[in-house]
């Protein structure tokens, strides 16, 4: 079974900036956004690990912040698959673009992501799972729900052995 990990932009990959949806409107606002350096490592080290499919899946409100986040993550990642950075509209479902690219049914597919709206509507797909990503802004009560989650303040290797255990642990309830 193939295990896929899905990486947000904003707020996870990039440092979250508190007026970042009005400012993705402006040009050269994402290409400036500074890189998360947990996220950024733990992505790094991911992609070089067979045991996964790495992949972007982030929303952007104009043409031209998609093509700024393509060119950000080309900075960043340049070792990244160009088909594997999935960049949407902010109107539409991350789950809904997975269910037409992937056969749910023969992967297990983790996202990645500071919004618990993301989270909670990819829970609803099949073989889905969210791990939440707190950075310095957003709220806690994602801690509540007892759910898994990393943060911007961990180790990588505590967040590299984190989701090898949360990965194993779903193969083997699927077994």
């Amino acid at each position: 079974m193939e295990v896929n990990l899905f990486f947000d932009m904003d707020g996870v990959l990039a440092v979250y900036h508190p007026n970042t949806v009005e400012l993705m409107y402006d040009t050269g606002f994402f290409l400036n956004r500074p890189l998360d350096e947990t996220a950024g490592k733990l992505m790094s080290k991911l992609i070089n690990n067979e045991n996964y499919n790495v992949y972007i899946l982030s929303k952007a409100i104009t043409t031209q912040c998609a093509r700024e986040k393509r060119q950000w993550l080309w900075k960043y990642f340049p070792l990244l698959d160009p088909s594997n950075i999935l960049i949407i509209s902010c109107e539409d479902s991350k789950l809904e673009l997975i269910e037409e690219m992937i056969n749910l049914d023969d992967s297990i597919n983790f996202l990645i992501d500071d919004l618990s709206d993301n989270l909670y509507e990819w829970e609803n797909g099949t073989n889905c799972y969210s791990i939440k990503y707190f950075n310095e802004i957003n709220s806690r009560n994602w801690l509540k729900t007892g759910k898994p989650y990393i943060s911007s303040t961990d180790t990588v290797d505590f967040c590299v052995d984190y989701i090898n255990e949360l990965t194993k642990k779903t193969l083997e309830e699927k077994c």
